[in-house]
């Protein structure tokens, strides 16, 4: 199928005044995560007929009935009706939906569903993406879905179209680990990540004669990162954050830090900034 071409891009303005460009998932990708997504369903779909095929013969044997009851029968069709629908349509919108807009065949290819704000999808988006899912797959192998995504530029099915998502490479698949959103804090110049206090080197990466350069509207900047940190998915954080620290090294005149987190140096900046003026963003609302 050969390997697809980065060339098209996903351009989102931030609202930490941040140009980001995401590689846009193009049809032989998607396709293989699709594949495998199938895959996965009809091997549990298998196990679950012969699980029930069991159950219910079992059930009429102890009974002393026919191996397969006429009850047992539509019970045994009726479940099987409901889970083919649940397969083909919860599958993706609860994996999508609960696992930061990846299912297990994304995963593996390293694809992701965001919103095409950039931010990520929630679950009522993610059922709302795959209502026309449907339709996508008509008449067969996804022919209206890969004639819909070659006739946008931002390679949208149905779906996608209707719920204002979009799919993306995602390289950066991995977690934060100690940099962990629900235990950052900042205080007395140390990083405090899962229980563990580490130096963060604001005093000699960032001077006063270099935070001086900045203004109370980059303390506003960086406090609408970090609010929306939460929503992110993790590439498009660290896009953000290397970006948005880029952004205020040049302000501050001073060379961009190496080897250490851009969001830890950007928590280091908000810090000494707050220092120097004496407030906190919200005072200059």
């Amino acid at each position: 199928m050969g390997v697809e071409s980065y060339q098209d891009q996903l351009s989102i303005e931030t609202p930490e005044h941040v140009a980001l460009r995401l590689p846009l998932a193009g049809v032989g990708s998607r396709f293989l995560a699709v594949f495998m997504d199938t895959l996965i369903q009809v091997v549990a779909y298998i196990l679950l007929v012969v699980a029930l095929v069991l159950l219910a013969t079992n059930t009429s044997v102890s009974s002393h009935a026919a191996p397969m009851s006429a009850r047992a029968a539509a019970w045994t069709t009726a479940i099987l009706i409901f889970l083919h629908f649940l397969a083909f349509w919860g599958y993706y919108a609860l994996f999508e939906g609960l696992w930061r807009g990846q299912t297990p065949g994304k995963r593996i290819f390293k694809l992701r569903v965001i919103k095409d704000s950039g931010r990520q999808i929630t679950l009522v988006e993610a059922m709302a993406r795959n209502l026309l899912r449907v339709a996508d797959a008509l008449p067969v192998m996804y022919l209206v879905g890969i004639i819909a995504i070659l006739c946008n530029k931002q390679r949208q099915r149905l779906g996608d179209l209707m719920a204002g998502t979009v799919v993306v490479h995602a390289e950066d698949l991995g977690e934060w680990g100690a940099l962990s959103d629900a235990s950052r804090t900042i205080t007395a110049g140390f990083f405090v990540a899962d229980g563990a206090p580490q130096a963060v080197p604001h005093v000699a990466q960032f001077p006063a004669h270099a935070i001086a350069r900045l203004t109370a509207d980059d303390l506003i900047l960086l406090d609408t990162f970090f609010a929306r940190i939460p929503e992110l998915d993790v590439h498009t954080k660290d896009q953000i954050a290397q970006r948005l620290l880029r952004t205020l090294c040049a302000k501050m005149q001073i060379p961009e830090p190496a080897d250490v987190s851009p969001r830890l140096l950007l928590d280091a900046i908000a810090y000494e900034l707050r220092n120097y003026t004496g407030m906190s963003s919200r005072r200059f609302d």
